[in-house]
């Protein structure tokens, strides 16, 4: 860093100047803001490729973002899920489980799983699962908001129903046909 300064001239005189300031090493600062820069596009590259759906939610549950794989798994552009709650989308049945989970991550610093109904755009609803954590702030271990990683599990749902109910089935298939049941 270099500057020229000339004296000032005070009644036609040369006049001493003196210049009071204080330096400031930004180097530390300007790496930090770069990293975290680096890290935002990370996370953004990674929240736009992703096949499960991933959003941030205030704390009452109103989603802030969502990643635009929305559109794929719910029918729902993220635009139309963002200043929405995540409950208008919830079927009432498993609004009560939702709810015991968002409270468990509201209150202790941890990571949560729960499975609930999603109604999608066109009205079907299908099974999610969604991971839920908290993000607090270091200092104060405040609540900021709430991130969510959530996939349609519909088919393997199903599919495990089925494979759950098939023992049951032919054990009361092979009973009602053998005269020791």
């Amino acid at each position: 860093m270099g500057a020229r300064t000339r004296p000032p001239r005070l009644r036609g005189r040369w006049a001493r100047a003196y210049l009071d300031g204080v330096i400031v090493d930004v180097t530390r600062t300007r790496l930090a803001e770069a990293a975290l820069r680096a890290g935002e596009e990370r996370f953004r590259h990674l929240a736009e490729h992703a096949t499960d759906l991933i959003c941030r939610y205030s704390p009452d549950g109103v989603c802030l973002y969502a990643s635009p794989s929305a559109v794929t798994i719910t029918g729902y552009k993220p635009n139309e899920l963002i200043g929405r709650s995540a409950y208008d989308f919830i079927h009432p049945d498993d609004a009560e489980s939702s709810a015991a989970t968002h409270v468990k991550v509201l209150m202790a610093d941890a990571r949560e799983t729960v499975t609930y109904r999603f109604r999608r755009k066109d009205g079907v609803w299908i099974w999610m699962q969604s991971v839920i954590h908290g993000t607090r702030d270091g200092e104060t271990h405040a609540l900021i908001d709430l991130s969510a990683s959530a996939r349609d599990i519909t088919e393997r749902r199903g599919e495990n129903w089925r494979r759950a109910a098939r023992p049951s089935m032919r054990w009361g298939t092979r009973c009602r046909s053998s005269k020791r049941c």
